[in-house]
């Protein structure tokens, strides 16, 4: 039965790096543009979280 939890864990925790890693990318390419910045960050997490977009619910 851990185990079930602890890939469930794992999972997760691949997705937040994911994103991370897709942000950290986005902050390199999107310095210049802060709403093009905010505008990634928040899909990025839409994507990954499967959570809505800010002003959106």
């Amino acid at each position: 039965m851990n185990d079930d939890l602890d890939i469930k864990k794992i999972k997760r925790l691949n997705l937040v790096l994911r994103a991370f890693r897709d942000i950290g990318r986005l902050l390199v390419t999107q310095q210049d543009d802060k709403q093009k910045l905010i505008d990634g960050i928040c899909s990025i997490l839409v994507e990954k979280e499967g959570t809505t977009m800010p002003g959106s619910a």
